[in-house]
Formats: structure tokens, C-alpha cells, sequence
């Protein structure tokens, strides 16, 4: 299976994670910064999350037109 065949199939996969990973880099309750993360640890949240729900719209762009 190569990897659009996938995104296609799994795109709620990716939009979960990446919305995940966005808000969870935002860190509206200060959990991450009372750790110690640095706001270049929180960067890298916010931008793997983007680059995953992007997979996730992208997946479902996909599977919306096969569907036609």
C-alpha cells in the first residue's frame, strides 16, 4: 500500500493526532510549561500537529472524490 492509498484510508488517523498535537503545543492550561518544555519544544508541537492534520484534510480531499 503506498502512502496516498493510506492517507486515503486513514485520514481520521491523522486529523486526531495533528489537532491533538496543535492544541497540546498551545498548552491552554500551562501543563507542558510547568514541565519545563521550552517554547521551542512547544514550536515542534504545534508544527508536527499542522503537518499531520494537513495529512488528515488531505486524506479525506482523497477519499471524498473517490467516493463521487
Amino acid at each position: 500500500m503506498n502512502l496516498v492509498e493510506h492517507l486515503r484510508r486513514s485520514w481520521g488517523f491523522f486529523l486526531f493526532f495533528g489537532f491533538g498535537f496543535i492544541f497540546g503545543g498551545i498548552d491552554p492550561w500551562g501543563a507542558i510549561r510547568a514541565e519545563g518544555a521550552s517554547d521551542i519544544e512547544r514550536g515542534i508541537f504545534i508544527g508536527a500537529g499542522i503537518v499531520l492534520a494537513a495529512l488528515g484534510l488531505y486524506g479525506w480531499a482523497l477519499a471524498k472524490r473517490q467516493s463521487q
